[in-house]
């Protein structure tokens, strides 16, 4: 499992952990509780392993595919268990606040997953220390949809991660005014990377788009996002990705998982 990650400066790289038993390499048994349990375990140990004081704590960024819409609040579940038992062995006065210290987890759905899982970890931690992570949240909203901004930055100042998600409030908005939406994402994306600290000189790096494969043409929104990122960021403008998604939590529609270092 520790060959699908990897370490540079602070930063923790952790990808691909499904709930494999590591002496035989096949899924656990026991469905999506069990099999929740498990891997985010295994991230535990990978991020134990490349560096000894690492916990889940540590990570800035979470991203979580499961291959059913029911299974997004187990997932949500089974790490704000984790968090909890964490908050209980640490100091809680130190860690009163989960929000301001953890990263930022997003789950989507996603048609299938190595070995027919049902649950993938990745994530992104930073050797820093958590209690001292700057964190804020932007929203936007109009007749048809809300957006709304979230960032975390690591107390070092040296990486950050942004998410920002757009829901819809109006079942036809997904088709109507999507330029606008999308100029409206990348420009609140902009204000968010310009409230970072000072000190913080980590630029955007991946800007990766989770969208809901049935309320966009791919083509539409990849032009649409590269325009007005160009536009608005310049030379600091972050490779775009785009992945399909069946399914995204409640009413949203496309939620950006952006890694600044």
């Amino acid at each position: 499992m520790e060959n699908s990650s990897r370490q540079v400066g602070e930063v923790l790289y952790c990808a691909g952990q499904i709930a494999l038993v590591p002496c035989t390499m096949q899924l656990v048994g026991g469905g999506i509780q069990t099999e929740a349990t498990v891997s985010l375990s295994h991230v535990e140990k990978v991020l134990k392993a490349m560096s000894r004081n690492t916990e889940l704590h540590h990570i800035l960024m979470a991203n979580c595919y499961v291959t059913n819409s029911k299974y997004i609040p187990v997932a949500h579940a089974v790490w704000q268990k984790k968090l909890d038992e964490l908050k209980k062995a640490e100091d809680p006065e130190m860690y009163s606040d989960l929000a301001a210290v953890y990263g930022m987890l997003t789950v989507v759905v996603v048609p299938c997953l190595p070995k027919d899982a049902l649950i993938e970890w990745h994530v992104i931690a930073a050797v820093d220390n958590p209690p001292e992570r700057r964190t804020f949240v932007m929203k936007m909203s109009t007749e048809d949809c809300q957006i709304e901004c979230e960032a975390v930055e690591s107390s070092s100042a040296c990486s950050a991660s942004i998410s920002v998600r757009l829901s819809l409030i109006s079942p036809s908005a997904s088709s109507a005014n999507l330029d606008r939406t999308l100029h409206n994402m990348v420009a609140v994306f902009r204000q968010a990377v310009k409230k970072l600290s000072e000190d913080c000189n980590a630029i955007p790096l991946c800007f990766r788009t989770f969208y809901k494969e049935d309320s966009f043409g791919a083509e539409t929104l990849q032009a649409g996002l590269q325009y007005y990122l160009e536009e608005q960021l310049g030379e600091k403008t972050p490779a775009l990705i785009l992945v399909p998604v069946m399914d995204l939590p409640e009413k949203e529609v496309i939620h950006i998982a952006c890694w600044l270092s």
